[in-house]
């Protein structure tokens, strides 16, 4: 446990660097369009939980739109400057420093999950630490939406590249979710603002 515990603590502080050297390269200061495509199609629903929500824009978006919206990141620097956007927009939303990989600490359960972009930078064992905290703030039926690189965009830079077969895999009736669908999806980043290509999954939490 303290291996993990300093693992965490590394990798807070090698995350808290790049938001303050200005490297965060996917610290894009808009909302991801395909967030965007989802709430105005009523798919975000309840309240909303953001895995990995850097320093705030996608959740401060669905606060706007009147969802109760906690956001976790790792990284302090980031959860910070999400605190203060939301002091000056006037929005009421939590978040709060902490891992994806240990959510039973926000005693809280969500109707829909999001993680734009955190998932891809899992290992294999952190992957299934991941599925059993989701399970935990999870209600059946809630639902994840899930955009990660894909394994059609070129390799050799940037985080692990997914493919659908992987999370069919993963999350899956034996590991308590179901995968409704994945689509190919674009992937906003600072110096490639055009997106990178990207899968889009909607994942159900089955009954516990």
């Amino acid at each position: 446990m303290s291996e993990e515990v300093s693992s965490e603590t590394q990798a807070g502080k090698r995350f808290d660097q790049y938001y303050q050297d200005g490297n965060a390269p996917w610290e894009v200061e808009q909302v991801q369009p395909e967030l965007i495509v989802l709430a105005e199609a009523e798919a975000i629903v309840g309240d909303v939980l953001d895995l990995g929500c850097g320093s705030g824009e996608n959740g401060l978006y669905l606060a706007e739109r009147g969802h109760m919206l906690w956001g976790i990141d790792i990284s302090q620097v980031a959860i910070t400057r999400a605190q203060i956007k939301a002091k000056a927009r006037h929005l009421d939303a939590t978040f709060i420093t902490g891992s994806a990989l240990d959510l039973e600490i926000l005693g809280e359960g969500f109707h829909t999950v999001i993680d734009f972009a955190m998932f891809h930078i899992l290992d294999d064992e952190q992957r299934l630490l991941y599925i059993q905290g989701l399970r935990q703030v999870m209600f059946p039926n809630s639902r994840l939406y899930l955009l990660c690189f894909s394994d059609l965009e070129p390799d050799g830079w940037g985080p692990r590249r997914v493919m659908r077969s992987e999370i069919r895999h993963l999350f899956s009736a034996s590991n308590g979710f179901k995968v409704k669908e994945i689509q190919p999806a674009r992937y906003l980043l600072k110096e490639r603002p055009e997106g990178v290509q990207a899968w889009l999954a909607k994942i159900v939490c089955l009954d516990k």
